[in-house]
């Protein structure tokens, strides 16, 4: 799915089901596992993969989360607990 697909905050919502099918992540109260997007990086996440475009988010727990965002597909790659 394209992200200028997901209006609004459709995109929030499916990064959100995408870090709780992936890392199992469960959100106290009313919060979702991703509240807020960060920002946007254009390179590898570690020495061994390609540069490639990564999508960092968060919640108010602390949670961060660190998106891959490839035209066809948002993958998620890390989740660093709060």
């Amino acid at each position: 799915q394209k992200v200028s697909e997901c209006g609004g905050y459709g995109l929030r919502q499916l990064l959100s089901d995408s870090a709780a099918g992936t890392f199992g992540v469960v959100c106290e109260g009313e919060g979702s596992a991703v509240e807020y997007l960060v920002g946007c990086s254009w390179a590898p996440v570690n020495d061994s993969t390609a540069d490639a475009l990564h999508l960092i988010a968060g919640n108010n727990q602390g949670d961060g989360f660190i998106f891959r965002i490839d035209a066809s597909q948002i993958t998620p790659v890390i989740h660093l607990k709060g």
